[in-house]
């Protein structure tokens, strides 16, 4: 997999917000108001060869070590899934509403069957991923990491 550094300023399809390149030396791909991306790279980040260029959907959040809070993004138009590392300026009440998978560092893409398993038993959920923030099991959420 190929990592192709981009830094540009960009006007989200979903919101409207111009969205600025971070400055900490970090790539920005999702607006941090809405947290919606667009489906533009294939191969790997930066690489711009997706022919999709579809909408992508915040739909989950997940933890990894070594990258951090990961935004969890599905392309509304070929159902890709995707996790993305969240930014520091990213609108945390949107992260901390967000479903997240059972498991740590587990994306949703990878979690699929133990999730339609488990929405057995949560019948409010249709996907099976509990809401977020964890009520409690202990587990670290957003505030601890800042």
């Amino acid at each position: 997999m190929t990592f192709i550094a981009r830094q540009e300023r960009f006007t989200c399809e979903h919101c409207g917000a111009e969205v600025e390149p971070l400055k900490n030396g970090s790539y920005r791909n999702h607006c941090p108001h809405c947290l919606y991306s667009k489906h533009v790279d294939r191969e790997g980040p930066g690489d711009r060869a997706s022919d999709c260029g579809g909408m992508m959907e915040p739909v989950g959040l997940t933890h990894r070590s070594g990258k951090g809070w990961m935004v969890v993004h599905r392309c509304l138009q070929c159902k890709k899934e995707l996790p993305n590392t969240a930014a520091p300026d990213d609108n945390l009440a949107l992260l901390s509403e967000a479903p997240r998978p059972y498991g740590r560092g587990i994306s949703l893409m990878r979690h699929r069957k133990a999730a339609a398993r488990a929405s057995r038993l949560h019948p409010h959920s249709s996907t099976g991923l509990r809401p977020w923030p964890p009520a409690e099991s202990g587990e670290k959420t957003l505030k601890d990491e800042t």
